[in-house]
């Protein structure tokens, strides 16, 4: 199984109607697609229906709110791919969360997802599920390009720690703040 998973609330500025149309998308070509979905919101039974109408339903876990933690962190290491499509974002946490995972993302282009994702990501338009679609059927077929894409990951991971965000050097001296 080739597991997508999405983590973000429910609601509209998230888009979460359109993980379905990408999971419909996706089961045409044949391969096993699984998404897990962790989040909720007011959408939440507007999903559940588009799931449904596009057939998909019994391949996507709606898992609720999963807490920061140690469940979160198990759902990222037993994923392979991150798919984040955001209608507008300012600079999302779980691109970090899932790179330091080591998982390849598809995210919307939108807010500051380009300039935070950099070479870890693979962006595409905001609603266009034909686009996030493609996206992370690449991904299964270039294993270069997904391991490339995970060492980038992990760079930034490693860049945006808490630590690394909360020291700077001084006369060659690194002071944590």
């Amino acid at each position: 199984e080739l597991v997508v998973l999405s983590v973000g609330r429910l609601d509209d500025e998230k888009n979460p109607l359109l993980l379905a149309d990408v999971l419909a998308l996706l089961e045409q070509d044949g391969r096993p697609w699984r998404m897990v979905v962790c989040g909720e919101g007011p959408l939440e039974g507007p999903l559940r229906d588009r799931l449904r109408m596009c057939g998909v339903e019994d391949h996507v876990e709606l898992r609720g709110f999963v807490p920061a933690g140690p469940a979160l962190h198990a759902m990222y290491r037993s994923s392979d791919f991150l798919l984040h499509v955001s209608l507008t974002e300012g600079v999302p946490q779980v691109l970090f969360e899932a790179s330091a995972a080591g998982l390849p993302v598809v995210a919307t282009d939108v807010g500051s997802v380009a300039a935070v994702a950099g070479d870890a990501a693979l962006l595409v338009p905001a609603s266009d599920p034909q686009s996030a679609a493609a996206a992370l059927r690449r991904l299964v077929e270039d294993p270069a390009l997904r391991l490339g894409m995970v060492e980038a990951g992990l760079h930034i991971a490693r860049a945006h720690t808490r630590e690394a965000q909360s020291s700077f050097n001084v006369f060659g001296l690194s002071v944590l703040i």
